[in-house]
């Protein structure tokens, strides 16, 4: 297994001249090429890890797990780098919604609870928003 992960790891070294989210997805669909296993888990995480890099490339890129586009090796090298691209973006999309959702929850339990008094209800807000 040494033998594999090294064999991966010169072969992103030899990729060192890519942007680092262009790095990531060489990475990602490497990893079962390498013989380092099939888990999409594992080589998802070592191409997120790739792909913030040395602060320079994506330090926050999802890949949309409902579609998972991204996560999928079919098609010529730029066709998967576009897959993967559009995963990051859709994931990217989903997580703003998401956080657009928190902040309205927030704001609509700041309203319900302005109405009551003490430390309770603002501390009950500050928990649940962490």
């Amino acid at each position: 297994m040494s033998d594999r992960a090294g064999g991966w790891r010169a072969t992103m070294a030899g990729a060192a001249a890519l942007h680092p989210i262009s790095r990531a997805a060489t990475g990602f669909h490497l990893w079962p090429l390498a013989g380092l296993g099939a888990a999409e888990f594992e080589a998802a995480v070592s191409a997120a890890r790739v792909a913030a890099g040395d602060g320079t490339g994506a330090i926050f890129s999802p890949l949309d797990m409902s579609r998972a586009g991204g996560l999928h090796a079919r098609g010529t090298p730029p066709e998967r780098l576009n897959t993967w691209l559009a995963g990051i973006e859709s994931g990217v999309l989903v997580a703003m919604r998401q956080l657009d959702d928190i902040e309205a929850w927030s704001e609509r339990a700041a309203r319900l609870m302005e109405k009551f008094s003490g430390h309770t209800p603002p501390a009950a807000r500050r928990c649940s928003a962490t």
